[in-house]
C-alpha cells in the first residue's frame, strides 16, 4: 500500500502540462502584491483628491463671499486696490443679505451636484462591466476637474477603512495648509486644489484592470453578433443601458420585499444624510455667527478629523471588544449604530445652543466621535441581507442617501436665511432642524433592532 506524499511531485519527462482537478490551487505571490498595489494605488488616488477637495473648501467659500459682496456691497471695494477682491472678508460681507445668498448658492449647487451620481450610476455600472474599470474611473474624475476648471473661470472591510483614514488624512493636512496659504491669496490654495486633482488622473494609468475576464463561451457568442451587427453598436448599447435599468429596478423591488430591513437601513439613510451636508455648512456659520475668518472656521475641519482619526484608532476597536462580550455581531453594531446617532444628536444640540465658540467645538467634537454612524449601519445591512445582495443593498443606500443629500443643500439654505432674518438663539435653526432628524434617525434603527 503506498502512502500519498504531501509534497509536490517532482516535474519529468511524463509530466503531465496540464494540473489535474485534485491539485489544490496555489495563490501565487503576484495576487498579493497586484491586490496591495491596488490598494496603494487606490489610497494615492482617495489622498491626492480629498487634498485637493479640502484644501479648496474654504477659498472657495470666500471668493464666493467676496463675489455676492462685491454685487450687493459695491461701495465697499472702492477703497481696493485695483477694485480687485482683498484677501481678507469685510465686516460688510457677514451681513444677512450676503450671507443669505450665499447659502442659498451653496444649497443649490450641492442639489445640482447629486444629480449626475443618480442619473449616471446605471450607465457607468454598465460601462465599467463593458469597457472596464479603469476608463470609467478616469472618465469620472475628469469631469471632476474639468467641473472645478469652470468654477474657476466663471469665478476667476480594512480597504474601506485604509481609505477613511486616507480622507482624514486630507481633512489634517490639507485644511491648515489652506488655512495659511488664504492669508496672502484665496486664489493660490484654490488654484493647487485643481492641481491636486488634476494629478490624481495620472495615477489611473498606474491601475491595473480589475474587470472580470469574459468566458469562452461569452466570447464565442459575442464574436458573430458583433461582427454582423457592427453598425448598429449604438443603438445596442442604448438598449443595453434601458435593459440593464430595468432587470436593476426590478432587482431592487425583489430585494427590498425579500429584506424589509434594508428599506429601514435606507430611510435611516435618508434621515441622516442631512449630517453629511450639514458638516460643511458649519464653515459659513461659525463665519457669521462668531466674525470669524472662514481660514479660521476651516481650522474646525482639521480639529474634527484629527478626533475622527483618534475614534477610529481608539475608541471603537475597544468599544468594539467590549460589545463583542456580551453581544452579536449584528446587535452589537446595532448598538454602535445607536450610540453615534445619540452623540451626533447631542453634537447639534450644542451646536444648536452655542452661543460662545467653546460650546460649538464640544458639538464639532461629538460630531467626530459619531462618525462610525455610516460604517456601522452599512455593516448591519451586509450582514442581515448576507454576502450575495450587498451590492444591491449599497445601490438602495446610494439612491435614497442621494435623494437626501438633494433636499438637505436646499433646507439648510432656507433654514439658515429664517435664523438670520429672526436672530437670536434662532440662529442656530439649521441645527435644530438636524437634531429633529437624527431623533427620528434613532427611531428608525431602534425599530430594526426591534425587528431583528
Amino acid at each position: 500500500m503506498t502512502i500519498a506524499s504531501d509534497q509536490p511531485e517532482t516535474p519529468s519527462e511524463t509530466t503531465s502540462l496540464l494540473s489535474g482537478h485534485n491539485e489544490s490551487p496555489v495563490q501565487p505571490k503576484s495576487v498579493t502584491r497586484r491586490a496591495q498595489r491596488v490598494l496603494f494605488l487606490a489610497c494615492l488616488i482617495a489622498v491626492t483628491v480629498d487634498i485637493g477637495n479640502y484644501i479648496s473648501v474654504a477659498p472657495q467659500l470666500q471668493i464666493y463671499e467676496l463675489n455676492i459682496c462685491q454685487r450687493l456691497h459695491p461701495e465697499v471695494f472702492d477703497s481696493t486696490p485695483g477694485r480687485g477682491l482683498p484677501s481678507v472678508s469685510p465686516s460688510a460681507c457677514k451681513a444677512a443679505d450676503v450671507q443669505g445668498e450665499l447659502a442659498l448658492l451653496k444649497g443649490w449647487m450641492s442639489t445640482f451636484d447629486q444629480l449626475p451620481s443618480i442619473v449616471l450610476a446605471l450607465p457607468y455600472g454598465l460601462m465599467a462591466d463593458r469597457v472596464g474599470r479603469i476608463p470609467v474611473l478616469f472618465l469620472s474624475l475628469a469631469g471632476a476637474v474639468l467641473e472645478e476648471m469652470a468654477i474657476r473661470v466663471i469665478g476667476n472591510s480594512n480597504a474601506y477603512f485604509i481609505l477613511s483614514a486616507s480622507i482624514l488624512l486630507s481633512e489634517i493636512v490639507a485644511v491648515p495648509l489652506s488655512a495659511w496659504m488664504m492669508s496672502s491669496n484665496a486664489w493660490i490654495p484654490w488654484m493647487l486644489g485643481l492641481a491636486c486633482e488634476i494629478s490624481s488622473l495620472f495615477a489611473i494609468l498606474w491601475l491595473p484592470e480589475t474587470k472580470p475576464a469574459p468566458s469562452i463561451n461569452t466570447v464565442n457568442d459575442v464574436q458573430p453578433e458583433t461582427a454582423g451587427h457592427s453598425k448598429r453598436s449604438s443603438a445596442f448599447t442604448w438598449a443595453s443601458v434601458v435593459h440593464f435599468a430595468r432587470s436593476q429596478i426590478a432587482q431592487l423591488h425583489e430585494f427590498i420585499c425579500e429584506y424589509p430591513s434594508a428599506l429601514v437601513i435606507s430611510i435611516a439613510f435618508f434621515f441622516s444624510s442631512y449630517g453629511i451636508e450639514a458638516v460643511p455648512f458649519m464653515l459659513q456659520y461659525v463665519s457669521k455667527r462668531f466674525s470669524w475668518s472662514l481660514a479660521e472656521a476651516s481650522l474646525l475641519i482639521c480639529v474634527k478629523g484629527i478626533i475622527n482619526c483618534f475614534a477610529l484608532m481608539l475608541v471603537l476597536p475597544i468599544a468594539t471588544k467590549i460589545l463583542d462580550r456580551y453581544l452579536s455581531p449584528v446587535q452589537r453594531d446595532i448598538r454602535m449604530a445607536l450610540g453615534c446617532a445619540c452623540l451626533l444628536m447631542a453634537a447639534f444640540v450644542f451646536m444648536c445652543v452655542a452661543s460662545h465658540p467653546a460650546v460649538f467645538v464640544v458639538g464639532v467634537a461629538l460630531v467626530a466621535f459619531g462618525g462610525g454612524f455610516y460604517a456601522a449601519l452599512r455593516s448591519v445591512g451586509s450582514a442581515l441581507v448576507g454576502p450575495s445582495h450587498v451590492g444591491l443593498l449599497n445601490t438602495t443606500i446610494t439612491l435614497t442617501q442621494g435623494a437626501g443629500l438633494m433636499i438637505s443643500g436646499p433646507l439648510l439654505a432656507g433654514l439658515f436665511r429664517a435664523g438670520m432674518a429672526w436672530e437670536g438663539v434662532w440662529m442656530g435653526l439649521p441645527w435644530m432642524a438636524g437634531v429633529i432628524l437624527f431623533a427620528a434617525t434613532i427611531l428608525t434603527v431602534y425599530c430594526l433592532q426591534v425587528q431583528g
